[in-house]
């Protein structure tokens, strides 16, 4: 039977690996992407364009970067305490997430780079 111990290291590991995962494929978004015109997948259906989200959804809240930290940490003391109380890795994606807006509010701009053309 695996410990508590393990499964939140295992848990830890494997939402930094996929936290890192988040933040390089930021970095390859600001390197390829940034002031070029957008990389096509599918004509009419799927590109890569650069854009930078200063807030949430469609850009509300913008300028709000505490906020998103606030709510990353939350999101986060809630993925551990619910990691603590049963064993499910699905969690962490969900913490994973948590933990990169988390990181992302701290920054000022955010890159987006996934877009379905209009």
């Amino acid at each position: 039977m695996k410990t508590k111990g393990f499964n939140l290291l295992s848990w830890a590991a494997l939402s930094l690996v996929l936290v890192l995962l988040d933040q390089y494929t930021k970095l390859l978004a600001v390197a390829h992407l940034k002031g070029k015109t957008p990389f096509v997948i599918l004509d009419g259906v799927f590109e890569l364009l650069y854009s930078e989200n200063r807030g949430a959804a469609f850009g509300m809240m913008q300028g709000k970067q505490g906020f998103f930290f606030l709510i990353g940490a939350v999101v986060l003391a809630a993925a551990i305490y619910v990691m603590w109380r049963i064993s499910a890795v699905a969690l962490t994606f969900q913490s994973c997430k948590g933990k990169s807006k988390c990181r992302d509010g701290a920054a000022c701009g955010i890159p987006d780079f996934a877009s379905a053309p209009s």
